[in-house]
């Protein structure tokens, strides 16, 4: 297996971090085949004490990634049936199974987990419905459970599957359409989550489940948003803000949220709009510092090469947040390369040395970014 060293460059937005202070990322390509999924998520497949990674039909086992067949996974173009995938126990039998959204076959589904290596994991469709772009996880009715947010390309009304046993249940929240970007987080600081569009948020009720969501076409991000859009106080004057990524155009940027006597105002902030296909973005502690840091990259041919920037350099990036002056520091793990992102990022502590390790899928490849901590420091 060949690995390639990374220094984090800092082409920092605002002023340079130090070189010293920076992880050094190990480059390990998993699967180049072209061309591959476009999720992908990090469990320990074979219960060998190791993680392995899963990504469309294989999954990759630890420690040499050797592939080995896992479930069906359906090819249409240059897409897998794959836009996404997330780990969770669904049936509650102790072994973890995945959730995975679909684009061509519309369905979206979870696979699983026989407790036998080497046996096809079954299908479950959770939900048929149009356009289905990705989704995300979060715990909406605060059961302490995840519940799944979809996210669509069309003109869908929003809803959430809430998880009871095996099954989802679905819960209408509103007629107006996400259209591409969804998020979830306190927005008003009331203490329950809200959900984030691309062009709005409901507020939620006491009652996600028979309640009615509130509302409030306060903003618009511009275009598709990403999948997820991030919710979090990025300047620290105890409200919350948005992080959002354009998924198919130029632009990575957060929204702060102005609490005025006349009523909330949201004022764009660029991050970076130099790149283009933000698609998918990730909070992790990259550097080890107790804080939160954002991870993202340019998606690979998210429209088979028809978005703006298509033809620009491949990146992945981490950013760190600086909450005091609302900076964030852009640090480059691969840049005019094959590595890019696809429909999520997976980070965990894949080879359990302390510190948080990345993996991108798309359609250029799978990778693994592992994290091998700070350069010692010369004596």
């Amino acid at each position: 297996m060949k690995t390639f060293p990374v220094i984090a460059l800092c082409l920092t937005i605002g002023l340079a971090a130090a070189f010293a202070e920076d992880p050094v990322f190990n480059l390990e390509p998993i699967d180049t085949k072209w061309h591959r999924p476009e999720g992908c998520c990090i469990i320990d497949v074979n219960r060998d004490g190791r993680l392995d990674i899963i990504s469309g039909p294989n999954w990759y086992e630890a420690p040499n990634w050797t592939r080995h067949p896992l479930r069906e996974c359906p090819v249409k173009g240059e897409y897998h049936a794959d836009f996404g995938e997330f780990a969770m126990d669904v049936n509650g039998d102790g072994l973890v199974d995945i959730i995975t959204g679909q684009w061509h076959n519309n369905p979206l589904v979870w696979y699983e987990n026989p407790g036998t290596v080497g046996k096809e994991w079954p299908k479950h469709v959770i939900v048929q419905n149009k356009g289905g772009e990705s989704f995300m996880l979060a715990d909406v009715d605060r059961d302490g459970d995840l519940d799944i947010l979809p996210s669509f390309y069309s003109k869908t009304p929003v809803f959430w599957l809430e998880k009871r046993g095996s099954k989802f249940i679905k819960h209408p929240v509103g007629a107006a359409h996400d259209r591409h970007g969804i998020g979830f987080g306190d927005v008003d600081g009331d203490g329950r989550g809200d959900i984030v569009t691309s062009h709005g948020w409901f507020r939620a009720p006491q009652d996600p489940r028979s309640g009615k969501w509130e509302w409030f076409p306060e903003y618009d991000i511009g275009g598709e948003g990403s999948i997820p859009m991030i919710v979090m106080d990025v300047n620290g004057d105890g409200h919350n803000d948005l992080i959002v990524g354009r998924g198919h155009d130029y632009g990575l940027a957060w929204f702060e949220q102005q609490v005025t006597p006349s009523g909330r105002v949201w004022k764009r902030h660029a991050i970076d709009d130099t790149a283009s296909q933000f698609h998918t973005i990730a909070l992790a502690d990259v550097d080890g510092d107790g804080q939160p840091d954002l991870i993202t990259g340019k998606r690979y041919r998210g429209h088979s090469g028809d978005d703006p920037g298509a033809d620009d350099p491949q990146g992945v990036y981490w950013y760190k947040i600086d909450r005091k002056t609302a900076r964030f520091d852009q640090h480059v793990l691969a840049y005019n390369a094959r590595a890019g992102t696809g429909m999520n990022v997976a980070t965990r502590d894949i080879d359990g040395d302390g510190d948080i390790d990345i993996v991108v899928p798309g359609k250029s490849g799978i990778y693994l970014l592992r994290n091998m901590g700070r350069p010692k420091a010369k004596r």
